[in-house]
């Protein structure tokens, strides 16, 4: 990597002229989780070399150079108490998931979790209470001692490493972690030499409006001590990178390497014109549809290999098909299709019985934003092994993930599904095959039912030949008026906290607004926004006067007692996070914290159990009767007549709830708010354990966790849901009869429900290599046909009529059930109401503001229930909306109570269908 040259000059030369003084040199951001852990390890590698050469070189100190990788807690401890949980649990599990941020040693490769349980020695890690440390297992390797990386967010704070590896949106937490502000130069410390921005492109749109306004605190705070750092972005698909430079870090842009005189050739890099490029095709079929086209072209794709002449190399990069979708709907089609209709096809198409290519099902994997951070780790590494490995990969399902981050220089062959959303989402995904020496072969498939595909399909020469031509344009506008309502008080707090060194977490009231070293860091974060945007300078400046006036009366108002950044009852606090209610600036915890998550709860469960989705999702995509995969688990969504004890913010929204002939609209619960919690039950029942192959039929009352309980079973416990469900029509849902299955192709039909679910070696892929078993009278049928319709009819199976979280007696359903696979995209077809509500621009009177926090107050739905049906209040009422005042009031919004009476009367005119009163 270029720029990690660029890096490790500037940490050498700090070195040599600055001696060891604590602080971190240098800053490297992403913006995927997945790119910003792919890169922690080429830093770490680095860092490597650089401390051989510190051992070797006396003049370079003794102090180590160090890695550190700053990113959320799902990828990585936040706290040494969090590591500890963490390594308990990897020692103790039998297929140990590596949670702790580092996959192997930067320096040998060493795995640092084994991939199954082993001895103590074969685990490159150290936890201690208050320390944690890695080191590579193999012996042999000189960092057997201690690694110089660490991932522990409280050892980072502790000593600041020489390299930061963070994930943008991490940089929020500067608000909230007083430690935090060691690497921008907090104390003795320098302020960091170099700061590597990533992809600029994806700094686009939302994300990157937000974070312009933090980077201009940022770079206000370490400015004031020391030198501001030299900045460098790199990206591939960008356009008007001037503009989108100034706006997110006000700097002008000088582009590297310069073009040259010649495109050919500009000194730094020539055009090779000895090995062939990557080539594009484009096929779009008018005679078939979308989904048989799209069969049959992934069909020749994976047979082809073992129907040509190919050198080993050519063989190896074409073996793994990647097929690229634009949205997780159409990914789940193209996986039913891969295990069952696609192997069809190549039966079809191979030229012998010997050349036919069998691809068992577990080397079918997805990568997609729903999977694990420990099991990207882990698909990243498969996607290494070549054909023959047991970890082989030979059809890859992704999206737009797969776009940035993904860099396997085996990978050769891709199959688009559909032009991508964007030109740059299209460079920047098929980019990502052929980066080897075998050269890259991309197949777009058009849809010829969607006009847009069929565009660029009449266009495809003109528009290949110059594809950055139409590198769509990006936005960004830290310093609107959107933007300063949701972050310029975040970044006023950066200021102050980390710049004039009021970190202390009760010392928000101790700020003197007046002082020179305030009014100084100030006019330099203004004269940022003023070059950044100069429409917006003035309205700037006056929103971070109020901003300033707000904060003082909060100190005042606190007396003796401190103020609090972020503080719970009876300390008083100037911030509270994004999706709570009371008084204080809501601030995001994350630049991406535009969501909340919302617990899940599963029937016969314990309530305690840890499951969420974000709560945006709990609609679309999933919403009532929705399948939903959480970490190998099966549910499927309740409707709202199950949503008893939810208690999620009511959402004011008349007109609409009028048209609906609906009384309210409420947000789904919020897991910080204790408001109950979303329902589901476990779907399908029918599950299987993936050691022994025993099937479980699950009683949801039992209150467990689905675990397998054969005594001969050595493997892993925990049983998988069967992939397959029955849909019907009129909206039924339900599992395949299984014992009916087995017993479908003779006479015998014993009672029992001893099932097994076996692979077959001998019979290739597909559903043919799939057979569901009785263990008591031995019948058994294999899932060859199993999803072709009349299947389920003609073996005697029929409809439930009811859906799984009924548990009234099955219906009588005359529909045709058909059996699908779970992800299926025709299992799940919500029917969606919209409208469009428009916010109000920065003059608008804030009555709206008040009726919503009026509303959203538990107390407002009793105060309108003391209200008669004839518009009396009744005896209760005054005391109920004294409440509602002081409720109110409490979280900081002013209201009068004549506003609050009208706002109430018209809720109790909208729910009995009278004029407000």
């Amino acid at each position: 990597e270029a720029y990690l040259a660029v890096a490790a000059t500037v940490a050498l030369h700090r070195r040599l002229t600055s001696g060891s003084r604590p602080g971190t040199d240098v800053i490297t951001r992403y913006t995927y989780r997945l790119l910003t852990q792919q890169q922690f390890l080429r830093t770490a590698r680095l860092i490597c070399a650089l401390e051989v050469v510190r051992r070797r070189e006396k003049e370079l100190g003794d102090e180590p150079f160090t890695a550190g990788l700053w990113i959320g807690e799902k990828d990585a401890p936040n706290k040494f108490t969090d590591a500890d949980d963490r390594c308990s649990e990897i020692l103790t599990e039998q297929r140990p998931r590596n949670r702790l941020g580092l996959e192997r040693c930067p320096w040998c490769g060493t795995r640092i979790i084994p991939k199954r349980k082993s001895d103590r020695s074969a685990y490159g890690f150290d936890n201690r209470p208050g320390s944690f440390r890695f080191h590579c297992p193999d012996p042999a390797c000189i960092f057997t001692e201690e690694l110089p990386v660490n991932t522990v967010d409280e050892h980072l704070y502790r000593e600041p490493p020489t390299f930061l590896v963070a994930t943008v949106d991490k940089f929020a937490r500067l608000v909230w972690v007083e430690e935090a502000g060691v690497f921008l130069g907090a104390g003795d410390r320098l302020p960091p030499g170099l700061i590597i921005q990533d992809e600029l492109h994806l700094l686009s749109g939302p994300l990157g409006t937000t974070v312009g306004i933090y980077e201009a605190a940022i770079s206000t705070v370490c400015g004031l001590h020391g030198a501001p750092p030299k900045m460098v972005a790199s990206t591939a698909t960008i356009r008007d990178s001037g503009s989108q430079a100034r706006a997110l870090y006000g700097r002008n842009v000088a582009v590297f390497p310069p073009s040259g005189l010649s495109v050919d050739d500009s000194w730094f890099a020539v055009t090779d014109t000895e090995q062939p490029g990557r080539r594009y095709i484009g096929v779009m079929s008018a005679c078939n549809t979308p989904s048989t086209s799209m069969v049959r072209m992934s069909a020749i794709l994976q047979q082809v290999i073992n129907e040509v002449d190919l050198s080993p190399a050519e063989h190896d990069a074409y073996a793994t098909l990647v097929a690229y979708h634009n949205s997780l709907r159409e990914l789940g089609k193209t996986v039913t299709f891969a295990r069952d209709d696609i192997p069809a096809r190549m039966r079809l198409v191979a030229s012998t019985t010997e050349h036919l290519r069998r691809i068992p099902d577990d080397q079918l994997v997805e990568l997609t934003s729903n999977v694990d951070s420990e099991e990207v780790a882990e698909l990243l590494s498969r996607l290494e092994a070549e054909p023959g490995d047991p970890d082989f990969v030979a059809f890859l399902a992704t999206t737009n993930m797969f776009s940035v981050g993904v860099d396997v220089q085996r990978l050769g062959l891709m199959l688009v599904n559909g032009q991508p959303k964007t030109t740059s989402d299209y460079i920047q995904s098929s980019s990502r095959v052929g980066r080897g020496k075998v050269p890259g072969l991309v197949v777009t498939h058009y849809s010829s039912t969607k006009p847009r595909d069929r565009s660029h399909y009449e266009h495809f020469h003109a528009y290949h030949q110059a594809l950055y031509r139409h590198v769509e344009p990006t936005s960004v506008t830290p310093f609107s008026v959107p933007s300063r309502r949701r972050a310029l008080h975040a970044a006023l707090v950066i200021l102050v906290r980390h710049g004039l060194g009021f970190t202390g977490k009760a010392s928000a009231g101790a700020v003197d607004f007046s002082s020179p070293g305030y009014i100084e860091a100030k006019e330099t974060f203004l004269e940022r926004a003023q070059l950044a945007d100069p429409a917006e300078a003035t309205a700037t400046r006056e929103d971070l006067k109020r901003l300033e006036e707000t904060w003082q009366q909060e100190a005042d108002q606190t007396g003796d007692a401190a103020l609090y950044y972020d503080a719970h009852r009876p300390h008083r606090g100037l911030l509270i996070h994004t999706d709570s209610h009371g008084r204080g600036w809501k601030t995001m915890n994350s630049m991406r914290a535009v969501d909340s998550e919302s617990p899940l709860c599963s029937q016969g469960e314990d309530p305690q159990t840890k499951r969420t989705v974000r709560s945006s999702q709990a609609l679309v995509p999933f919403g009532v009767g929705a399948i939903y995969d959480h970490l190998g688990e099966s549910f499927v969504a309740c409707d709202t007549g199950q949503w008893a004890g939810t208690t999620g913010r009511i959402i004011p929204f008349d007109r609409l709830a009028e048209k609906l002939g609906v009384e309210e609209f409420r947000l789904p619960p919020v897991k910080t708010r204790d408001e109950g919690c979303l329902p589901f039950v476990r779907f399908p029942r029918w599950l299987f354990c993936p050691s022994c192959r025993k099937m479980w039929f699950w009683n949801e009352e039992t209150g467990q966790r689905p675990e397998c309980g054969e005594t001969t079973c050595r493997g892993s416990s925990r049983l998988a849901p069967m992939r397959f469900l029955m849909i019907c029509q009129q909206g039924h849902l339900g599992d395949v009869d299984w014992h009916q299955w087995a017993h479908s192709n003779g006479d015998q039909h014993c009672n029992t429900r001893e099932l097994d679910f076996k692979t077959l070696s001998n019979r290739g892929g597909g559903l043919s290599s799939l057979e569901i078993r009785c263990r008591t009278c031995k019948s058994s049928r294999s899932l060859d046909g199993l999803t072709m319709p009349g299947t389920a009819e003609s073996v005697g199976m029929a409809c439930p009529g009811r859906q799984p979280w009924e548990h009234r007696p099955a219906g009588a359903c005359q529909e045709v059930p058909l059996i699908v696979q779970r992800g299926a995209s025709n299992v799940h077809y919500p029917q969606l109401s919209s409208a469009l509500d428009i916010p109000p621009g920065s003059d608008h009177d804030e009555n709206k503001t008040v009726e919503e926090a009026l509303r959203a107050s538990k107390a407002f739905e009793y105060v309108v229930s003391a209200i008669g049906s004839n518009g009396e209040a009744n005896v209760t009422f005054a005391g109920l909306f004294d409440i509602l005042l002081t409720e109110v009031r409490a979280a900081g919004t002013e209201v009068t109570e004549e506003f609050a009476k009208e706002v109430v009367y018209r809720r109790w005119g909208n729910k009995h269908g009278k004029p407000s009163q």
